[in-house]
Formats: structure tokens, sequence, C-alpha cells
């Protein structure tokens, strides 16, 4: 079997275009759908809803500053050769200085939508219920890792407040799927 330059693509070209501009203009109508069943379960408009979106989005660029965290030792591995044999060793360098801060566009905004929302509705017992148990088990689950930061499984807090939460707000009545 020859293995030359040539590759086989099994769509033309035109029909590709179509099949990409038909995902497209899928993704926007499902799109379009949620936002508008999402801003209709809160209460809010649509048209406000974007204006959260797109300025959620332009402050995910924007960092506040909380505290510095002094630099500090840390000690790392580091491999050595010698006479062809190779060790593992210690070695402790400087860590610098870290900066804790807290993102507009993924903090800031969603908590004031929250209390907003919270105040609103006047959910004030049930809220407060659901940022204890999320938090509970946020905490359970993180943990530092160095050079990194605080980590913690990507999925955990927001399944945990979609399904932790809906069993605190509605303890007696079982989801129905539609």
């Amino acid at each position: 079997m020859s293995t030359s330059g040539l590759h086989y693509f099994p769509v033309a070209l035109p029909f590709l275009l179509v099949l990409t501009g038909l995902f497209v203009v899928t993704v926007t109508v499902v799109a379009i759908r949620v936002l508008r069943f999402t801003s209709a379960s809160i209460g809010i408009g649509p048209g406000a809803i974007l204006t959260l979106l797109f300025f959620s989005l332009l402050g995910s660029f924007v960092n506040i500053p909380i505290a510095i965290l002094p630099e500090r030792e840390i000690s790392t591995i580091a491999e050595v050769s010698f006479f062809g044999v190779r060790y593992v060793v210690p070695v402790v360098r400087e860590w610098p200085a870290t900066l804790l801060a807290i993102n507009v566009g993924g903090a800031v905004i969603p908590v004031l939508l929250s209390i907003y929302l919270m105040l609103k509705n006047r959910l004030y017992g049930l809220s407060l219920a659901g940022v204890a148990v999320v938090a509970f088990v946020c905490h359970l689950l993180a943990h530092p890792v160095p050079g990194l930061g605080i980590a913690e499984p990507v999925f955990v807090p927001p399944l945990d407040s979609a399904h932790g939460l809906a069993l605190i707000a509605a303890p007696c009545c079982p989801p129905r799927l539609h």
C-alpha cells in the first residue's frame, strides 16, 4: 500500500458547507429557545438576559484583586544524572507571591443576579440553605494543587446546585419528564 500525500474526504465541499450551515442554524435556534425559556422561568426579559451574558463575557477578562499571599519556599523534585545513573533529588525553590482575585464575569455578576432573584422571589431561607449545601460539598471536594490553585471536579458545583437545590426547594415533588 502506497503512503502518498493523497487523502480521501468522503463529502464534497458544497455539501459540507450546507451541512455546516444547517448545524449553525440548528444550534442558533436551540440557543434562542433555551434563552427564551430561561428568561421566562426567572422573570427577566430576553434582552436583559442577553445584556447580562454580554457583560459576563466582557467581565471574564477583569479580575479584582482581594489579597496577595506572600512568597514562600517549596520543594520540588529534579532528576540528576551522575555517571549515567539517574537520581531524583529534592530542590528548594522560591515560589513567587500569589495574587488572590475575584473574576467580575464569573463571580460578581452571577452573585449580583442571584441576590436580585433571591430578593425578588423572597426565597431567603431556601437560598441560604442551597448556598450552604453547595459550599459544603465543594469544600469537601476541593483540594490545593501546587502551581495551579484550588481544584475540584469541574461538574460538581453545577450538578450539586441543580440537584441539591431542587431537592431542597421541592422535596415532596419528584421530577417529571415531559
